[in-house]
């Protein structure tokens, strides 16, 4: 099993359960039933969070699933159009996750072409010429990922908040 990693994409079962309108309690029993499968693309974490609800917070046990997981869980679901819709979305997200990753640590390698080299004799125009580009793909870049962040924000569906339990005492709500 490999464990996951701090910029793995993930999702988790309560996010599954509310894009396809299913219940979470029946996401979580698919994802048990056919856990030895799932882990088959990495261990399938499970924890528990507090929501919010009417009559105060409640435990809500939530499995934690990377890409390959989700998509087994979703092609395991009931195949409706709602199903359909949601996993297009959520394969766009993986993706658009994916991209971003990539596009920051392309950034991030610019920036490390243009730290200073040792001095050369006269004016180089082919580092100039590079330097120029450079600034102009990092422009280009903080551009895009800003013009990304405001347009999924728009379009990603809305998951409830969870709290982490209360550190008081055992019990405390």
């Amino acid at each position: 099993m490999k464990p996951f990693s701090n910029t793995a994409p993930i999702t988790t079962s309560l996010a599954i359960a509310t894009g396809t309108d299913s219940k979470h309690k029946s996401v979580l029993g698919l994802i048990r039933q056919c856990q030895a499968d799932l882990e088959v693309f990495g261990r399938v974490a499970f924890e528990t969070c507090y929501m919010e609800t009417a009559s105060g917070a409640r435990p809500v046990e939530i499995a934690r699933l990377n890409e390959r997981q989700a998509c087994l869980v979703l092609a395991r679901m009931p195949n409706n159009a709602l199903a359909r819709t949601f996993t297009h979305q959520l394969a766009d997200a993986f993706h658009e996750v994916d991209r971003r990753q990539k596009l920051q640590s392309m950034t991030r390698a610019l920036f490390k072409m243009r730290k200073p080299r040792e001095p050369t004799p006269g004016p180089d125009p082919m580092l100039a010429m590079l330097n120029r580009m450079v600034i102009a793909m990092e422009t280009l870049a903080q551009r895009n990922i800003v013009a990304l962040d405001a347009d999924k924000a728009r379009s990603l569906p809305t998951i409830p908040a969870c709290r982490p339990p209360c550190q008081r005492r055992a019990g405390c709500t």
